[in-house]
């Protein structure tokens, strides 16, 4: 049930027009995890894509029952390179002028990818 609830949200996900450098969706044991790889992608909404997969098995107490339990984890992971080049930066330059506080203030700087 996992990995077609996983199918399902990668297809969704397809349709809005995200592929699979930007999003990422991975089943485990009992767990759907989504991860935003791209800043394009918005988090709020992808979560409640994932969220709509989930499903907890309650008894008359609501206590949740073990086993058959599908839950989704969503977490923003961008690494340094999808940033700068999701703002039309070229990461291939080895070098462009960054900003970063500092004791005195921000003052710009040459920082290196």
């Amino acid at each position: 049930m996992r990995q077609e609830a996983a199918a399902q949200l990668r297809a969704e996900y397809k349709r809005a027009g995200w592929n699979s450098r930007m999003i990422s969706v991975r089943s485990t044991r009992g767990e759907v995890r989504v991860t935003i790889k791209d800043v394009r992608v918005p988090h709020a909404k992808a979560k409640a894509m994932a969220e709509e997969y989930e499903s907890i098995a309650r008894d008359g107490y609501g206590e949740i029952l073990l086993g058959g339990n599908l839950t989704s984890q969503t977490r923003r992971k961008i690494s340094r390179r999808n940033r700068v080049w999701s703002h039309g930066f070229s990461p291939s330059l080895p070098y462009w002028p960054l900003r970063r506080p500092d004791l005195h203030g921000e003052r710009p700087y040459l920082g290196r990818i």
